[in-house]
């Protein structure tokens, strides 16, 4: 009975452990633009708008959030059709990482199955406690 209490006590740790580094405000800059790349490359465009920094404009943000979603959607569509064309993802890795306060640049790089590879390059900022990435 105490190996059963064990491996439960042991499995609550972990999930708790992964449930706190998951909660925002932990991630740094490389983090968001590799899993933000890592979405986009997989076709998973519905969930890319929760990385993206939407400022306010003039009481339009809802406006801007459907259209700018609608975009991320369709480009998320198109390199999920390149990454096929090579053998499908198979990584992304942070290349270069540089923050200067609420600001950041990213260079990721996306490594397709075929080894070829495509560098991206991503600007973010700090909104409250999280990363976002700058539409420009």
């Amino acid at each position: 009975m105490k190996i059963v209490q064990k491996f439960f006590l042991g499995l609550g740790m972990v999930l708790g452990v992964a449930m706190l580094a998951a909660c925002g405000g932990s991630s740094t800059p490389g983090e968001v633009a590799k899993d933000f790349m890592t979405n986009a490359y997989q076709g998973n465009g519905d969930v890319l708008i929760k990385f993206i920094h939407i400022p306010d404009q003039e009481g339009a943000k809802e406006g801007i959030r459907e259209m700018i979603d609608g975009k991320f959607k369709a480009q998320s569509a198109r390199a999920k059709a390149m990454a096929d064309e090579k053998g499908g993802l198979k990584s992304v890795e942070i290349a270069k990482e540089e923050t200067n306060g609420d600001k950041a640049k990213v260079e990721v790089k996306v490594i397709f199955a075929d080894d070829s590879t495509k560098n991206e390059y991503l600007d973010l900022t700090k909104i409250k406690d999280d990363w976002k990435i700058e539409i420009k």
